[in-house]
């Protein structure tokens, strides 16, 4: 798993939105659907339910998003 998959992750969570967050990210939808995919096949979890009202963590998809943000912060620390 990369950081910016991780960081695609959190920003997924906060956008609630495939779409919103491929124009955040400045990606295709089908390209974050599919970094979002490759997390949860490395994993061995379903990350997130998609419906036609959008998008929203599963429960674990919510506690491994918790554990991410401590990484991506040390991370973010760490390049400074």
């Amino acid at each position: 798993m990369t950081i910016q998959q991780l960081k695609l992750m959190k920003i997924l969570v906060e956008c609630k939105s495939i779409s919103k967050a491929a124009q955040r990210c400045f990606l295709s939808q089908s390209s974050l659907t599919r970094q979002i995919q490759a997390m949860e096949k490395e994993t061995g979890i379903l990350l997130f339910e998609r419906s036609h009202r959008g998008i929203k963590p599963t429960q674990a998809g919510r506690v491994f998003c918790e554990e991410i943000i401590p990484v991506l912060e040390q991370y973010e620390k760490a390049l400074r």
